[in-house]
């Protein structure tokens, strides 16, 4: 059986230290110590888990069944999916499952359990879906039950669709364990001289049900299974024997409206180190201010309860890359503790961790997680934040009507990732000493500047909003780029949202107004760039937001300028941080030019710290660069896997010198889907998820 990572997950204080119970019910992620004495029915009784009080209807009824339970069971061949986390490292002792109607006779089914290929590296799809189907050629019931997780027929099946197979080995079941449903009742498998599965603590598992192979107009045939209330749907899947539109439906579906109510009773087995259920997450900040970090975690020793419990916490912390500093973490309340990370001024980035300490000495650590403590007042601009003014060129100004916004880079949706321009200014805008005279706006809420009309630029670079670093070492970022709400926004051409602009004499203001997000046109966003130059000198550059949406638009937003890939730049804002500069209602930031101070390129600088940036393009077709950092010679390896885990390409395999490297990577062959790419350096792993699209 596999080995899962325990990831951080809320499983509940469900492990008593002075309790020698060892039993659980588990429902999905729920689960819940069973008290002595007591049944895992009642307890999933009291957790409202069940319906158990419905009238039994006649047989071939069919009324009511989408509001009482589901329609699992009408169709032949249907197999109900559950994917549950174990909680403990044990046994699996039982499962159960709730019948609300069969017909006029008790009807058979038919149970396995799976080791599931959905983990947290590898979550379900989210809503319904469809994700594919085993291909037998036999298609006879009697005999198999073909282009299922059950058919018998030998040979090498072929999987056909656009996700992976939800079930991994077989852990029990030997291809279908046969029960019998009985109506109005909850139906159990104990498991008691049969093989008991183990599991792990944080393994998922998929306990199937299927229906046998019948023909669907039998009478006696009206199987209704209880469906799960408030559960989350992402862990229920439904396979469709026979489809229910046409033969291309066929298969695993994910469903967000039917949830089978099944849970399994793990039995606990040996002393298992503490489980960190949350911590605190740090985000880029300005502030000077310690940083404080918290931790919640709770011991379960079902071999030794007497010894249950957690000894220590500890904090640990490095800056830019330098050694790990260690803090005693205090027991602010049952079950958490705290400790700061000491103030400091950027900037400066931070890698920390917690270690969870049991009473028998067993350890927990948590997951590594970064910040950044970032100055704000360098590289020759000061950032401030004055009053709110907001100057209104809708009704005086020039319309850019989305008709006047041209491809991106082969983008069709002018409207969408367009570019409009050249816009004169009206006078030369000094930017990090360069004098600039023409704009080129971006429907995505950005403006480049350049210093001649004939310098045609993409603002929206690669076709698309990505959250690109700043800086930026792509060559295709567009050079001398203001962002003021860079994301993915939209101009419809039926007349949703517009962008204006205005020559005012000393000030030229560029005003997005009403803008859709693209996910959700009706949500709208309303902001401005104004390139003040009252000063002959120092020129400024301003943003105001007057309105940003309401669907977390502000978390995902780029803020601040950059003049090229390799030069000055000036970070304010990526993807919502730092707090203190995300765009919010009714504010401003000011970024005013101080006597162009120089700085030496990023490009040119030792990394401080390891790290694996976003890849980009992404999505991409077919070739995408992924750009990593390594502050100190090492043994470099570079990776791309699919969903299953297996490897389809290794990039580099060397050991390189400190700084910051760029790989293309190249999808020729393979399948439009999600890849993971993977960073191993020393003893730094990391890794992110891209998408091939066709």
């Amino acid at each position: 059986m596999r080995s899962f990572m325990l990831s951080i997950f809320s499983l509940g204080l469900f492990c008593l230290a002075a309790s020698a119970q060892d039993r659980y019910v588990v429902r999905g992620k729920d689960a819940i110590l069973i008290p002595k004495g007591r049944s895992s029915i009642d307890v999933a009784l009291e957790r409202g888990w069940t319906k158990n009080s419905l009238t039994h209807c006649p047989a071939g009824a069919v009324a009511g069944y989408r509001g009482d339970g589901v329609n699992f069971g009408f169709f032949d061949g249907d197999v109900a999916l559950m994917r549950i986390l174990a909680p403990v490292t044990g046994v699996i002792e039982s499962v159960y499952f709730e019948t609300l109607e069969v017909g006029a006779d008790d009807s058979l089914c038919l149970i396995r359990i799976f080791e599931s290929t959905f983990n947290d590296s590898v979550p379900p799809p989210s809503g319904t879906g469809w994700l594919g189907y085993y291909y037998w050629p036999l298609d006879t019931c009697d005999a198999a039950i073909p282009n299922s997780p059950y058919g018998d027929v030998p040979g090498d099946p072929v999987w056909v669709g656009p996700g992976i197979d939800p079930n991994g080995e077989e852990l029990w079941g030997l291809g279908g364990f046969p029960t019998t449903w009985h109506p109005n009742t909850i139906n159990g498998v104990e498991l008691f001289g049969e093989y008991q599965p183990p599991v792990n603590a944080g393994d998922y598992f998929n306990v199937n049900i299927r229906v046998p192979c019948v023909v669907p107009s039998d009478p006696d045939r009206n199987e209704l299974v209880g469906g799960a209330d408030g559960f989350d749907p992402v862990d229920f899947l439904k396979y469709y024997y026979r489809g229910r539109l046409s033969d291309t439906d066929i298969g695993w579906w994910t469903r967000v409206d039917f949830n089978v109510n099944i849970w399994a009773v793990i039995r606990a087995a040996g002393n298992l180190p503490p489980i960190v259920t949350s911590l605190t997450e740090l985000h880029h900040t300005i502030s000077t201010d310690p940083q404080t970090v918290c931790v919640t975690a709770f011991d379960c020793n079902p071999g030794a309860p007497a010894d249950t419990g957690i000894a220590s916490a500890g904090l640990y912390f490095s800056i830019n890359g330098g050694p790990y500093n260690w803090v005693m973490m205090n027991q602010s309340e049952p079950g958490e503790w705290c400790a700061d990370i000491p103030g400091m001024s950027g900037p400066a980035s931070i890698v920390y961790y917690v270690e969870v300490t049991d009473n028998l000495g067993l350890g927990t650590e948590s997951a590594h997680t970064t910040y950044r403590v970032v100055d704000l007042n360098q590289n020759g601009y000061l950032t401030t934040f004055p009053a709110y003014n907001w100057i209104d060129v809708s009704a005086t100004g020039t319309e850019l009507p989305s008709t006047s916004f041209f491809d991106a880079d082969g983008v069709t949706q002018d409207e969408d990732d367009g570019t409009a321009g050249p816009i004169d200014l009206g006078q030369p805008f000094n930017l990090f000493g360069q004098s600039l005279q023409y704009a080129w706006v971006g429907a995505n809420g950005a403006v480049a500047l350049t210093a001649s009309a004939d310098e045609t630029t993409h603002v929206n670079a690669g076709g698309f909003y990505t959250l690109w670093e700043i800086p930026e070492n792509d060559p295709n970022f567009p050079p001398n780029m203001i962002m003021a709400f860079w994301n993915d926004l939209r101009l419809a051409p039926s007349g949703l949202g517009s962008v204006w602009y205005q020559d005012l004499g000393t000030m030229f203001v560029i005003q997005w107004e009403g803008v859709g997000n693209f996910n959700d046109p009706s949500d709208m966003t309303t902001f401005e760039i104004i390139l003040d130059m009252t000063d002959p000198t120092d020129h400024a550059v301003y943003f105001q937001y007057k309105e940003v949406g309401t669907t977390g638009l502000d978390m995902t937003a780029s803020t601040g300028l950059q003049i090229n890939t390799a030069d000055q730049w000036l970070l304010l804002c990526v993807g919502g941080y730092p707090i203190e500069t995300r765009p919010a209602n009714m504010t401003a930031i000011h970024m005013l030019n101080q006597d162009q101070v120089s700085v030496d390129p990023p490009s040119g600088e030792i990394p401080s710290v390891f790290a694996l940036f976003p890849n980009y393009p992404n999505p991409f077709n077919p070739t995408t660069k992924i750009t990593y950092s390594i502050p100190t010679a090492s043994d470099v390896k570079l990776s791309v896997c699919n969903l299953l885990g297996e490897e389809v390409a290794a990039l580099v395999s060397e050991r390189q010198d400190a700084g910051t490297y760029s790989v293309e990577f190249s999808a020729e062959g393979l399948a439009s889907g999600v890849y993971f790419y993977r960073l191993t350096a020393n003893r730094f792993v990391q890794s992110k998820k891209m998408t091939l699209v066709r």
